[in-house]
């Protein structure tokens, strides 16, 4: 009996030291990751042009964060958008930018190429949290392969952005300015929202942008070549001198006498 009691007491207080250990080891790492966010938050709020490639260094100590923490990701995704908000916002919805900053960019394109199964509203739908990037200057960035999912780029200047590739559900561009953008292969046929926007001599060869309804949207001279428009109504849109070839899907895509250029 003794003998029966003695091991049974010696299994529960090795199951007690491990669950004190894990409960160790859980407090050191989490205690790790705040150092990890303190010092990468320091180095992105380190202004001056001198100071580029410590925030540089910042914002991809938080990507890599983001990938080791899920659950801080949307936290870091509050903090990169908020800093290209205020580093690089658009005065007006006229405004021509400059090239984005290379810290910008950097940050831009990290959020692009975030885990989106790790946005809250991929298991809640209800909750609304996304990436808000409205009214920026973000001219000239390079983010193929981007993953707009949840993002708003209402009012943005991305004029000649390579976003070659670009895909994503629940995506608002309206007002947006995307002249002259690289957008072939791109697929914004999940909820893309561009009402109002310029995508004038914008590259959307082989991009699939149906079915959908665009409203006030200019692709004056944009390729269309290879394109699918099925089912997209472009009604007040502007098609003049946008190119196509045999290959563009105009398969129930309808217009008006307010559409301009139509070919079909």
């Amino acid at each position: 009996m003794i003998t029966a009691f003695t091991a049974v007491a010696a299994l529960v207080f090795t199951a007690l030291s491990l669950r004190a250990t894990r409960d160790q080891i859980s407090v050191a790492e989490q205690g790790q990751i705040t150092d990890r966010y303190t010092r990468a938050i320091d180095q992105l709020g380190t202004p001056g042009p001198e100071h580029l490639q410590v925030r540089l260094g910042g914002i991809y100590a938080l990507e890599r964060l983001a990938s080791d923490s899920p659950r801080d990701q949307q936290t870091i995704v509050e903090v990169l958008g908020a800093f290209v908000r205020s580093s690089s916002p658009r005065t007006g919805p006229s405004a021509v930018c400059p090239p984005a900053p290379a810290d910008v960019a950097a940050a831009f394109t990290v959020l692009t190429r975030r885990d989106v199964s790790r946005d809250p509203s991929y298991k809640d739908p209800r909750h609304f949290a996304g990436v808000d990037l409205r009214n920026t200057c973000l001219a000239g960035v390079d983010a193929h392969d981007a993953d707009l999912t949840r993002m708003s780029l209402v009012g943005a200047d991305l004029h000649g952005a390579n976003l070659t590739r670009a895909h994503g559900h629940l995506v608002w561009l309206g007002n947006a300015t995307l002249t002259g953008a690289y957008l072939n292969e791109a697929d914004f046929s999940s909820y893309v929202f561009l009402d109002d926007a310029d995508l004038s001599s914008a590259d959307l060869s082989d991009a699939k942008l149906g079915p959908a309804r665009f409203s006030r949207v200019e692709l004056a001279g944009a390729n269309l070549s290879g394109a699918d428009l099925h089912g997209t109504d472009l009604y007040t849109v502007n098609l003049t001198g946008a190119r196509h070839d045999a290959r563009t899907n105009t398969d129930r895509a309808t217009h008006d006498s307010t559409t301009t250029g139509a070919w079909w």
